[in-house]
């Protein structure tokens, strides 16, 4: 299926190069505008019947010419843009997409917390060429608009899962309710709150630390995930970000090794022994802890490394805009001593301040 989108870019001489980058090998089909003022740019947008969504870069009046007659950035657009489809009583909703430079992002969108909220999604123009999957991104996120209007938005149907059976999640009644969410509501709501955190759903890489596997040194890593397919999550977003249910794991364990100890006593040697045994896949490896750790009962990964970590071995970080269902996030106290944790925008959470300076002492 072919998704055709606009993008308004001020870039007359990149613009189609942006463009290309997408498009190339995908089912996008992209038509490229200059800004013109802020209404007509809008109703530009509008007037197209068969639109699927929209791309804008951040700075529309950044290059002046005869064409462009923008006096605004992306974020007013964007509101103009969300303006008329409230007005519209959200009929043919459409996601809005933002595509800029690294450099731009920091002076004029990052500090402004109120334009975060009008975006589906953010695209740094360096990365186009690289190995990004920005293209399936797009689709994903056109994709899950698609599925939210056919099912009415009911969550249920949306993530393919029964809610009464997650426990201790208490999602915002809104979303119960299709008549005070939009589809935008929903969409954003899933991929930020419950696909690219974790805690309802876990990435491949808590999956294995919960499993004790290391999956690098494991060729038998790709086949043991055959056998856990029936808990991988399928719902909205499942195409680009392969996830899997952290209730369903521990059910299944339980299921599958009734005289097991329940799976987050065990250590990952354990862990790995039983499901070797189980499966038939020798060449199943246990991870082994981070440098400076000593415990192996994994139910996390280190932040920084994206390795197996024992929570008794981690440090707290702090976690913007978490949810009750969000799980902790640590980092491996090798990962400060090395510094590596400098450079990736994290802070320690105040409460570890203290016994990080403790073990810091300590080496």
């Amino acid at each position: 299926m072919a998704y055709n989108l606009i993008y308004i870019d001020d870039e007359i001489g990149k613009r189609d190069a942006f463009a290309d980058s997408l498009t190339d090998n995908s089912d996008l089909e992209i038509k490229s505008y200059s800004p013109s003022n802020l209404g007509e740019t809008r109703d530009l947008i509008f007037s197209n019947q068969e639109l699927d969504g929209v791309i804008l870069d951040l700075k529309l009046d950044g290059v002046k010419y005869e064409e462009n007659t923008a006096d605004y950035t992306a974020p007013s657009l964007a509101t103009a843009i969300r303006s008329k489809i409230v007005e519209n009583n959200f009929k043919n909703e459409f996601p809005i997409f933002l595509l800029t430079s690294q450099d731009n992002l920091e002076k004029y969108y990052k500090y402004d917390l109120t334009s975060h909220d009008l975006f589906d999604f953010l695209f740094f123009k360096q990365k186009l060429g690289e190995v990004n999957n920005y293209p399936q991104k797009i689709i994903s996120i056109l994709d899950a608009y698609k599925t939210i209007k056919e099912e009415g938005k009911k969550m249920n149907s949306i993530l393919k899962v029964d809610l009464s059976g997650l426990i201790n999640v208490n999602l915002p009644s809104k979303f119960y309710d299709s008549d005070s969410a939009s589809v935008y509501d929903i969409s954003k709501f899933v991929l930020k709150k419950i696909v690219l955190r974790q805690g309802i759903l876990i990435s491949e890489e808590v999956l294995a630390a919960r499993l004790g596997v290391d999956i690098e040194a494991s060729q038998d890593w790709e086949q043991l995930k055959v056998f856990f397919k029936h808990i991988k999550y399928d719902g909205i977003y499942s195409q680009v970000w392969n996830r899997w249910w952290s209730h369903k794991l521990v059910s299944y364990w339980r299921e599958v090794f009734p005289k097991s100890p329940p799976l987050i006593s065990l250590n990952a040697t354990e862990r790995v022994e039983i499901i070797k045994k189980q499966y038939n896949l020798p060449e199943l490896k246990p991870a082994t802890p981070i440098e400076k750790a000593s415990g192996s009962k994994f139910w996390t990964v280190c932040k920084v490394y994206n390795k197996p970590l024992d929570v008794r071995d981690g440090i707290l970080i702090e976690m913007l805009d978490s949810e009750p269902w969000h799980d902790k996030m640590y980092i491996s106290l090798e990962s400060i001593l090395e510094r590596d944790y400098k450079g990736k925008k994290i802070s320690i959470h105040p409460s570890e301040i203290d016994r990080v300076n403790d073990l810091k002492e300590g080496y």
